[in-house]
């Protein structure tokens, strides 16, 4: 009979044959051994799939399944929470691995101990390029951190609700530095969303929203590699598909507005939307990046000016912050050609 594992790890695949025998490596070295690592392979053309049946058959804690088109990582990630059994869930991209050898010996002793429902770890980001590592994607992201430091929420093995740590709801929307229990995403029927990009944003935040029991540890779990060069690279495929990004927010908006009448959270949303359009302005292709920047600022024209005004009063918000949401608010185009400029004189100082 087989034993049920402490914590299951889901990790999407495609075309990932490159960084495959690190996060193979990473995971065997882990000191926890009561772990299940389910493999979705989302229709690989590349070794990745003949990689995932040899490592498979050679350790029987590697599961491995495949989607029989290419459907995103979402539905990849669904899948997985459907097979898994472990009591504990995590979620790992294929071309990441974890930081130490202990991560998931940690963030399973850390979320049991706090009894918490989903605890939110740290983690390192690393340039493909060989760039020293850091560890938030902006500095927003570690004003955050020093603020759930400084008032005593973490690495105290204590839990809170979203309404006492709402800053952490305008953080990327990340699956990745967290570790869920498996009944929880089951009784809530927490899910991703069926587009190719942008689809851990409403999982994250249906988590974080409905979650009772939250807790926070500053150790870094996963080593996230992101590649400077890959990231200006975007083909037209993928720039038409940055376009879901407005039906997600339309789905979130619809999920917010039906579970809570509290409108605390309505700033906090719409400084994530920005800082999310912010994101695909800098991302999408010259192509597309008129329509997209009409459509950004089509989609912020709804917003009530009692939530502008909340937004300029949020905690850890400063001058800075506030010249961008003007841009992107009235000025998307402007701010994109702007971003893209800083971009340019930056690669070159580098």
């Amino acid at each position: 009979m087989r034993q049920v594992p402490t914590l299951s790890v889901i990790i999407p695949v495609h075309n990932s044959a490159h960084s495959l025998p690190r996060l193979f490596t990473s995971l065997q070295d882990q000191t926890l051994t009561s772990f299940e690592a389910i493999f979705i392979d989302d229709f690989s053309t590349d070794a990745s799939w003949d990689m995932l049946c040899n490592v498979s058959m050679r350790d029987t804690r590697f599961r491995v399944h495949r989607l029989q088109k290419n459907l995103g990582a979402g539905c990849a990630r669904n899948m997985g929470i459907e097979l898994a059994s472990g009591t504990f869930i995590h979620f790992l991209d294929s071309d990441d691995c974890y930081a130490s050898s202990n991560a998931l010996e940690r963030m399973a002793g850390y979320i049991e101990k706090s009894h918490a429902e989903v605890a939110v770890f740290r983690y390192n980001m690393i340039s493909s390029e060989h760039a020293p590592f850091r560890r938030s994607v902006n500095a927003y992201e570690q004003k955050v951190w020093n603020y759930l430091t400084q008032t005593a929420k973490v690495d105290n093995s204590s839990y809170h609700n979203i309404k006492d740590t709402q800053c952490l709801l305008a953080l990327p929307a990340f699956p990745w530095n967290k570790i869920y229990t498996r009944d929880f995403l089951l009784a809530h029927t927490i899910r991703f969303s069926q587009t190719m990009l942008h689809n851990d944003i409403f999982f994250t935040w249906k988590s974080l929203l409905l979650a009772e029991r939250i807790s926070f540890c500053s150790e870094p779990v996963v080593n996230y590699y992101y590649s400077y060069a890959n990231a200006a690279q975007a083909s037209n495929q993928k720039d038409a598909r940055r376009f879901e990004l407005f039906a997600v927010f339309d789905e979130l908006d619809t999920f917010v507005h039906t579970i809570t009448t509290d409108h605390s959270f309505s700033p906090w949303l719409l400084r994530f939307k920005i800082d999310t359009f912010s994101f695909g302005l800098g991302k999408i292709g010259t192509k597309q990046l008129s329509s997209f920047s009409a459509a950004v600022k089509q989609a912020l024209s709804g917003i009530s000016k009692a939530s502008w005004k909340e937004l300029k009063h949020l905690p850890l918000t400063g001058p800075v912050d506030r010249c961008k949401h003007f841009l992107i608010r009235f000025l998307p185009l402007f701010y994109a050609h702007t971003l893209r400029l800083l971009k340019k004189i930056i690669a070159i100082m580098r």
